[in-house]
């Protein structure tokens, strides 16, 4: 994202999404790598909370990096396992003060958080994706954790009109995990593929549905498979299901499924041409 001019982020919290890590990319996948750069001699970009309180999202390996002469971070910018960049290593002197605000918060740690992130081959190896000839993406570490700073000035407030002090968290805590369907004497299919097999999370409620590429695939072994038949938003009311409250759920791709507490949801077949959140179950 580009601009002459000043941009503003106003949000619960701003994060990037789950994608193939930086520092380990493959040409079949794309950089998780989000820019933000506003090149106007004066330009401005800020981040502003909503007032609302933060969440820990279900990404990880994502990257941020902000660009512009003054950067104001006084909302909630997280990268869970990921990396945030102010400024450009290249060009230090290019953003003039990096200003980080009473309130707000700076993080890349998953806060004991289980997130869902690429998946084992075999015995021996951990991929994310595969290339376009159906090569899997072998990941040789996790993706690295770092929240790094590049300009004239940096400024880090203390508490200041009941908001508390500026935090930078590279804490440690959470952990990724994947999943491998492995045929056999069990079953021959993953009953958690399909277009039409979706999952809910009751600790994520009605909030906003991660987004993984991988995970959105309805068969995340296969890369040309088609995309879980999800749009933006969609969610779904669910009530008679022992252990979990009657309430309006955020559907999800079926494989969080696998995620400790959630639940597996599929559209009977008769229903198969309504929209996912008219059902319940």
């Amino acid at each position: 994202m580009t601009t002459a001019g000043d941009v503003t982020f106003t949000g619960t919290e701003i994060y990037p999404i789950s994608s193939g890590p930086v520092s380990n990319a493959y040409a079949s996948i794309t950089s998780s790598l989000f820019l933000i750069q506003a090149t106007g001699p004066n330009s401005v970009v800020s981040f502003a909370s909503n007032g609302q309180a933060p969440y820990m999202p279900l990404s990880a390996g994502g990257a941020v990096q902000i660009i512009a002469p003054t950067i104001n971070q006084g909302g909630v910018l997280l990268a869970p396992l990921g990396q945030i960049t102010f400024g450009d290593p290249n060009n230090p002197a290019g953003t003039r003060v990096i200003n980080l605000l009473p309130g707000s918060i700076t993080s890349v740690s998953a806060a004991g958080t289980l997130i869902p992130y690429g998946a084992p081959l075999g015995n021996t190896d951990w991929i994310y994706g595969y290339d376009n000839s159906g090569t899997p993406n072998t990941i040789s570490a996790p993706p690295a954790k770092t929240i790094s700073f590049y300009g004239r000035a940096l400024t880090v407030a203390g508490a200041s009109g009941g908001a508390a002090t500026a935090h930078i968290d590279e804490s440690g805590g959470g952990d990724l995990y994947g999943a491998q369907f492995v045929s056999g004497a069990g079953g021959s299919v993953d009953t958690l593929d399909g277009t039409q097999t979706f999952a809910v999370l009751p600790s994520l409620g009605n909030r906003y549905a991660p987004r993984d590429p991988q995970m959105q695939l309805s068969d995340p072994a296969q890369t040309t498979s088609a995309p879980v038949a999800l749009q933006v938003g969609q969610q779904v009311y669910l009530s008679g299901i022992p252990g979990l409250p009657a309430g309006t759920y955020t559907l999800l791709p079926g494989h969080y499924a696998l995620l400790p507490g959630a639940y597996k949801v599929t559209v009977a077949e008769n229903l198969r041409h309504r929209p996912p959140e008219l059902c319940t179950a």
